[in-house]
Formats: structure tokens, C-alpha cells, sequence
């Protein structure tokens, strides 16, 4: 060891333990069974303002408390330290000698040292710093949850503004297209009905997720058949792929799920046609399959899982965390090949957290994909 290592080493043994507790970065107090002050330290005093004198034998640490801090002292602080023993991390505002208050942290453990009673040891740290922090942290959620909400608004807004004219354009293209138009007109017809159809599908899907991010999508409780929901979806499927020859579209129901359900059947049938739409999409050839199968039921409720699977191009394993984000695709190239808006499996998403359940995906490049989800539904009465 260095002759100056040794120095300081020597330094610090001669530093005395009550040096160590007077100029320690807290306060420490020795409260007297009554609550009386027998004991405090420097580092206390100088936040406080309040000579030694002053405290010690004259003053109860329950005095230097505003008022509400006194009620939390009677009411919680010391009944649960009796209890206990020890408190930790209580806070507390003292009133310093000037007025003004200091927000603290107190933690405070009883020591039988007599058969007088317990003397009480308080440990306060100075909460400034951190008060200042959370006001700054509540004022920036307060302001992110503003922005989001006047951002969903006006999302909203626009998106049904859109609606009403994309909606009017549609109807004149169909017209159009009775109206016998030449070989040339029909072609700009096509590209305006193609146009129009994606337009007004995307102003759905925005107004969809806006719905879904302010919390103004509640839930009905219909009174559905399940099995006439998984026709349904299963068909609008087919006549999506009526081009596709080469790809089986199937639907199967467990004997076991129950006849009727009551849920939101529209909210589950738009969940169940994104899934299966964006299987067709990306399937050339093979199947694609959507299964319906109980994991547990009772009396009053039946919990099933879906499963919408292919055999399609599949997915890279490292795009699958990033594929329900809004506006998301697999890949730059896929989007442009196969075009969509991304938002279909970000709302089927939030459409199940609504009922607690959660989308999961397995998937593997040119070998296909499956998604699935359980899903707890009441049983329709009788």
C-alpha cells in the first residue's frame, strides 16, 4: 500500500461515528417513548432551519407535520408501527422553521433499549428532487394522453368525412358500369372501382382503429349460432379465391362447441374474415383452413379456440414480433406486391384484447402460417 493510501485510510479511522451520523446525506431523530425529540442530527437541522435546542426535550417529530401529516401520523403512521415495529418509505411534508415545506420519506423502527418503552428511530430523506419528478412525469403523461386523444378525434373525424363521398363514388362507378362503355371506358372503370374499393376500405380501417385507441368500441352481448358465423366467413372466403383454383378453402366445427354463443358476433366475424382474407391473399396454392374447437366449458360460459391456418408464403421469423403494428407488412416488397394497409391484424388485435384474449402466430417462409386465439363466451340461454 502507498504512503498516501495509508494517509487516507488513517484519515478515515479517525473519522468518528458521530461525525458520521451528524453530517450523514439524511436525517436521523431519536424519538423518546412520549414522542418527545431526544436526539437529531445536523443534516436535519440544516434542511429545517430549527436549532438543536429547540427540538430536543421541547418538540414531538408529530409537530413539525402540516396538518395532514398529523391525521396520517395518528390514523396510519404510528398504529401500524406499534403493530409492525418499522414503517418504510412514508411521506410526509414538515413545515420547515420558515414556513415553508419540506417533502420527505420516513422510515422509523421501534428499539426496546429500556423498560420505559421503545424508542423510536426516524430515518428522513429529502423527496424533493423526487416530487418534482412525478409532477414532470404525471404532466407528461397528461399531455401524451391529450395528444392522442385530440389525434384519435380528428382521425375519426376525417375518417367519416371521407366515408360519405369514397361511399357516393362507389355507387357511380356501378352505374358506370350498366351504362355499356366502350372497351377503353370499361378499363378506367376497372382502375376507378379498384381504386374507390381500396380507398374506402382504408378510411374503414383508420375509423376502426381510431374507435379502438379512444375506448369508444363497446362490446355487445348477441345471441348468435356460431356455426352460421364460420359458414358465413368460410363463404365470403371461397368467393375472395374464386380465382384461386388451386386453393381448398375449408371451415370445421367441433361437435362439442355449443349451438349459440353470446358475444359481439359482428366484432368476432370481422376478426375471423381479417384472418382469413389475408390467408387467401397470401396463399397460392395448398389450403387454407379455419377450425373451431372447445378448450373448456361449464354451466354458463364455453372457452373455444380458433385457428386460421395455410399454406401460404409464410413469414419471416424476424418480422412476426412487428406484424400486428399498425401499418405493417412482412416486407417493403410483399406490401407492393400484394398491397393492403396493414391495419387488418393490428385491429384484430385490439378487437381481442377487449375480450382478454390475445393473438398468437406461428409461421414458417413458403410453408405457411396459423393464427390462433382462445376465446370465453357466454352460453346462450336453453
Amino acid at each position: 500500500m502507498s504512503d498516501r493510501h495509508q494517509s487516507l485510510t488513517a484519515a478515515l479511522l479517525d473519522e468518528s461515528a458521530e461525525d458520521l451520523y451528524e453530517h450523514a446525506p439524511c436525517g436521523y431523530l431519536s424519538l423518546l417513548p412520549d414522542g418527545i425529540i431526544g436526539r437529531v442530527n445536523t443534516t436535519f437541522l440544516d434542511w429545517t432551519g430549527f436549532d438543536r435546542d429547540a427540538l430536543i426535550g421541547r418538540r414531538r417529530f408529530l409537530d413539525l407535520l402540516t396538518v395532514g401529516g398529523r391525521i396520517y401520523h395518528e390514523t396510519h403512521f404510528q398504529p401500524l408501527l406499534r403493530m409492525q415495529g418499522f414503517v418504510r418509505e412514508i411521506a410526509f411534508d414538515i413545515a420547515r422553521r420558515n414556513g415553508e415545506r419540506l417533502p420527505v420519506l420516513v422510515n422509523a423502527v421501534h428499539r426496546d433499549i429500556d423498560r420505559a418503552g421503545p424508542i423510536t428511530r426516524i430515518t428522513v430523506f429529502d423527496a424533493t428532487d423526487r416530487r418534482r419528478y412525478e409532477r414532470e412525469l404525471l404532466a407528461a403523461r397528461d399531455r401524451a394522453e391529450t395528444a392522442a386523444r385530440v389525434k384519435s378525434e380528428l382521425v375519426a373525424m376525417i375518417s367519416h368525412d371521407l366515408r360519405g363521398p369514397l361511399s357516393a363514388m362507389t355507387t357511380a362507378v356501378a352505374l358506370l358500369e350498366t351504362s355499356s362503355p366502350t372497351p377503353r371506358q370499361a378499363k378506367y372503370i376497372r382502375v376507378l372501382k379498384s381504386s374507390t374499393t381500396h380507398a374506402l376500405a382504408l378510411v374503414g380501417s383508420v375509423l376502426d382503429l381510431s374507435r379502438l385507441e379512444s375506448g369508444r368500441t363497446p362490446l355487445r352481448a348477441d345471441d348468435f349460432a356460431i356455426r352460421e358465423l364460420i359458414d358465413e366467413v368460410a363463404a365470403s372466403a371461397r368467393a375472395a379465391a374464386v380465382q384461386k383454383r388451386d386453393v381448398e378453402i375449408t371451415a370445421r366445427v367441433s361437435e362439442a362447441v355449443p349451438e349459440r354463443l353470446v358475444g359481439d358476433r359482428a366484432k368476432i366475424g370481422q376478426v375471423l374474415a381479417n384472418l382469413m382474407m389475408n390467408a387467401v391473399k397470401f396463399t397460392h396454392r395448398g389450403f387454407v383452413a379455419l377450425a373451431v374447437d372447445v378448450l373448456e366449458t361449464t354451466d354458463a360460459t364455453a372457452t373455444i379456440e380458433i385457428v386460421v391456418s395455410d399454406s401460404g408464403i409464410g413469414i419471416p421469423a424476424d418480422r412476426l414480433p412487428h406484424i400486428f403494428e399498425e401499418f405493417s407488412q412482412a416486407s417493403d416488397e410483399i406490401a407492393v406486391k400484394y398491397g393492403g394497409t396493414g391495419l387488418g391484424l393490428a385491429i384484430s388485435r385490439r378487437l381481442l384484447q377487449l375480450y382478454g384474449s390475445e393473438l398468437h402466430v406461428t409461421s414458417a417462409v413458403g410453408q405457411g402460417t396459423s393464427f390462433s386465439f382462445p376465446l370465453t363466451l357466454q352460453r346462450a340461454p336453453g
